[in-house]
């Protein structure tokens, strides 16, 4: 999957952007099968990958995917907190 020349020059609707790199990468299954320590790093190189396109003076498309990458870590990061939490209370409660 890629984006038209005319998508390209198309202001950036963010949203899609993710949704568009989500797509890219669901040969590597739901986010959910990873824990919350491999995500944590996966947004650590995501803005890592941010970062070096911002320093090199890439495409601002580049910069814009990079930064849809850091941003669908970063809600995967948040999504997988948030699952863990819950199964943590429903322990702590099971035990009480």
């Amino acid at each position: 999957m890629s984006l038209t020349e005319e998508e390209l020059n198309q202001p950036f609707n963010f949203a899609e952007l993710m949704r568009f790199k989500l797509q890219k990468n669901e040969h590597k299954g739901p986010w959910t099968q990873y824990g919350l320590d491999c995500l944590r790093e996966g947004l650590l190189e995501e803005v890592a990958e941010l970062l070096d396109a911002i320093d090199n003076d890439e495409h601002s498309v580049d910069v814009a995917l990079e930064a849809a990458d850091v941003a669908n870590f970063a809600m995967m990061v948040a999504d997988v907190y948030e699952r863990e939490r819950k199964k943590m209370k429903k322990r702590h409660e099971a035990v009480e």
